[in-house]
């Protein structure tokens, strides 16, 4: 038999025995160099109609190992992935903070000028649930000019100044506030643009009393309750308005004040010291 004869009548085996020699020469070159690479996907397209189902089979179980390899490195990748999106979630939050920071003190500059007021920017930094509205503590950068009973107030666009307490303790950088609406707290106030004063005194609410009014005054609903300027503290800072009047049993008139801002969600707070020379 002549080497044509058995080529006619063996021609479909030649053909698959081929075809397998050939997907496995393809399979050889995932390792070898980009050159050869090249070499194979020429190849691959020439005979792609006519070895395709072999180099599929024969492939088959090379891609499902490949599979299984990277699923493992996928994994550990997702992993580091998820470290470096926390990484820069607090990176962000700590740039915000700082971004937050500065921006207030750059406000607390423009503002001392303005009013010829030493302010100092100050941070509250914990408020215990139980004396939620007793007190809180704040932190500030240069705590050597703090003195007890200096007021802090709170600022509020556009140019609205609201007082929220005084100095109370200091300890390094941390000082704790006495708020308004600590039953403690006695503050002499009066009324926006009328004569009328009294002594403001904290309920541990959002609700405060202005007692000692005289009987003769004319408090009425409404009215801006603001800091009367007696001692220490300056003149004109708002604190709340009249909601109720009645007659206490000291033989005064008593005003119900609720505050003009919102003492739950104190953040940026600033302490203000006596007027510059």
């Amino acid at each position: 038999m002549t080497i044509k004869e058995f080529v006619t009548k063996n021609k479909p085996t030649i053909f698959f025995f081929f075809s397998i020699f050939l997907s496995i020469s393809f399979l050889s070159t995932q390792t070898i160099t980009k050159h050869i690479r090249s070499i194979r996907i020429f190849f691959i397209y020439f005979f792609s109609t006519s070895y395709l189902p072999v180099y599929k089979i024969v492939n088959y179980p090379f891609d499902t190992f490949n599979k299984f390899i990277q699923l493992s490195y996928l994994y550990e990748e997702n992993i580091k992935l998820k470290q470096l999106v926390k990484k820069l979630y607090f990176e962000k939050l700590n740039y915000s903070a700082i971004f937050e920071k500065n921006q207030n003190e750059q406000l607390v500059n423009e503002l001392s000028k303005k009013y010829n007021y030493k302010l100092l920017s100050a941070e509250v930094i914990s408020r215990d649930c139980k004396n939620w509205y007793n007190e809180c503590i704040i932190l500030v950068d240069t705590p050597n000019v703090l003195k007890e009973d200096i007021p802090v107030i709170l600022y509020a666009e556009p140019d609205k100044f609201y007082f929220v307490g005084r100095i109370w303790n200091i300890e390094k950088n941390i000082a704790k506030v006495l708020l308004i609406t600590n039953p403690l707290s006695m503050l002499p106030v009066r009324i926006r643009d009328k004569p009328i004063y009294g002594v403001l005194i904290g309920n541990s609410s959002v609700i405060l009393s202005m007692d000692y009014i005289l009987l003769e005054d004319d408090v009425r609903l409404g009215d801006v309750v603001i800091t009367s300027g007696i001692g220490n503290m300056p003149e004109g800072i708002e604190i709340g308005k009249v909601i109720d009047i009645s007659i206490s049993s000291t033989g005064f008139k008593k005003a119900t004040i609720k505050l003009n801002y919102n003492i739950n969600t104190l953040k940026n707070l600033i302490i203000l010291l006596p007027p510059q020379q």
